[in-house]
């Protein structure tokens, strides 16, 4: 089961269907608030300017005809003059009664429920209706009644004044709602000016957050692949959130590691099998020349007499030979896959006899070879073949890079973590730093007669024994004299057994 830990972890992680859910959704209220933008433009130019436009228009109409039907009615009373007696008219009462009609309904569209007047002036609309009922009403009286035609005349004229009054006012309406409309357009403008902003950084936002989630990834994702298609396996891609593309730039990753890996497997399995053919061969050339060497020592040696000291020197002789017949061996027997067959091993007493088969190397190059042993037993569980083969392999190495008349120290020690270090130290050039782990790989090496191949084998018997083993450069130790310094200490560590 999972760790609560983990999925909570997960729940916050904003996977890419997130992202481009962000990125859609931003795009959807962009568009939705430029969409919402338009339609209220539409609504607000419609209550804002059109309807008092057309208003004004119908109102401005009905206004005109009103005064028209005043002005005909008057002259059907016989007072085109608005009762000047100067010019009287015959009364005529059919247009007269038409003339009202018209009015009459003018008035009921300028006072209706939708009327601009109502909204704008109501008294005004009001007076209009009570001065224009009064004028009909002193119409029809004069109808009946022509001396009242004055009289109907003057209260038309009062209508007359009235409706031009108000034509005015709602002239000067028209000019504010003019005036308005240029506000209310400029506001409109304003706001969609503003909203289109809004969606343009919308787009530019979810492009910026799109090249960012996708396009770079992706990016980094195809130069990865060219790159280990070319079989750069060491380089890796960027790693950003915990999205999808950033568990697969993980997964591509882990891929390019195991990829270099195999192929490092592969380079070490071809290495090897080319080191095994070539410690074949030598083998081969050797061993018949050895052969003839133990033959020849083992006569002088049967031949000499006893007390005649070159006797021990044929001896060292056939035990070398032999040493180095068993070395052969185990050299063949290392390029097959190692199988360590473990004993109990004293350190104290092994490590004396590899030292004695080195002595001769040492005084020949009269090279000082000293061992330090602790004054306990250092046990270990170890194949003394394979072991001694390892450290012969690092003495050997001391031996050749210090130079003429230098030292090489070997020294025993039992630690306290269950331990047991063997330092090989020497006084020659030292290993840089770059080198330090380098010079552990097969056919790396740096001496200019070295085969790069005794310190790899080294430390694969030393792995073998669930050890390990460094180089360190200029090393200081921290026993014997105090100040002497080193060119490298090689130090083996392996398991220790306790002696209880």
């Amino acid at each position: 089961m999972e760790a609560p830990e983990a999925s909570v972890g997960r729940a916050h992680v904003i996977t890419l269907r997130r992202k481009f859910a962000i990125l859609v959704s931003g795009l959807a209220v962009g568009v939705l608030v430029v969409q919402a933008t338009a339609v209220w433009s539409i609504v607000t130019l419609e209550r804002e300017i059109a309807w008092p436009l057309r208003s004004i228009e119908s109102v401005l109409r009905d206004l005109h005809t009103s005064k028209h039907c005043a002005e005909d009615l008057a002259a059907a009373l016989g007072q085109s003059r608005w009762g000047n007696p100067d010019s009287p008219m015959e009364p005529d009462a059919a247009i007269a009664m038409a003339s009202i009609a018209s009015l009459r309904s003018s008035l009921d569209a300028i006072d209706g429920p939708d009327s601009y007047v109502l909204r704008t002036g109501i008294a005004s609309a009001r007076t209009l209706r009570r001065q224009t009922e009064h004028a009909i009403l002193t119409s029809m009286d004069a109808l009946s009644d022509p001396t009242l035609s004055p009289q109907a005349a003057r209260d038309l004229s009062v209508v007359h004044e009235l409706i031009e009054r108000i034509e005015s006012h709602v002239l000067g309406d028209a000019e504010s709602q003019a005036a308005h409309t240029d506000a209310i357009r400029r506001s409109v403008l304003a706001v969609t000016g503003v909203c289109l902003v809004a969606l343009a950084l919308t787009v530019f936002l979810g492009f910026l957050l799109f090249t960012r989630w996708v396009i770079r990834p992706v990016d980094s994702l195809r130069t990865a692949a060219k790159r280990i298609s070319t079989g750069d396996y060491e380089h890796r891609v960027p790693v950003r959130g915990e999205d999808e593309l950033a568990q697969l730039s993980r997964e591509v990753n882990l891929m390019a590691g195991t990829i270099n890996t195999m192929t490092q497997e592969r380079i070490e399995r071809e290495r090897l099998a080319a080191i095994g053919e070539m410690v074949r061969r030598v083998a081969h050339n050797l061993r018949n020349p050895l052969a003839g060497i133990r033959s020849l020592a083992e006569v002088t040696h049967a031949e000499l007499d006893e007390s005649s000291d070159l006797r021990e020197v044929q001896s060292r002789i056939i035990n070398t030979v032999d040493r180095f017949e068993r070395w052969l061996r185990d050299l063949l027997r290392s390029t097959t896959p190692l199988q360590i067959e473990p004993i109990t091993l004293d350190l104290s007493e092994w490590l004396p006899e590899v030292i004695a088969a080195l002595r001769p190397m040492a005084d020949s190059r009269r090279i000082t070879l000293v061992l330090e042993l602790p004054d306990r037993p250092v046990l270990v569980s170890a194949d003394p073949s394979h072991l001694e083969q390892a450290m012969v392999a690092v003495i050997t190495n001391a031996l050749e890079v210090v130079p003429i008349r230098g030292r090489v120290d070997i020294r025993l020690a039992a630690q306290e973590n269950g331990q047991a270090q063997i330092d090989v130290l020497d006084n020659g050039p030292g290993v840089s730093p770059e080198d330090a782990e380098r010079i552990f790989q097969p056919y790396v090496t740096t001496k200019p007669d070295g085969t790069g191949i005794g310190l790899a084998m080294a430390r694969h018997v030393i792995q073998q024994h669930r050890g390990v083993i460094i180089v360190q450069t200029r090393f200081q130790p921290d026993y014997g004299d105090q100040g002497q310094e080193t060119g490298s200490c090689f130090r083996i560590r392996i398991p220790a057994i306790s002696e209880h």
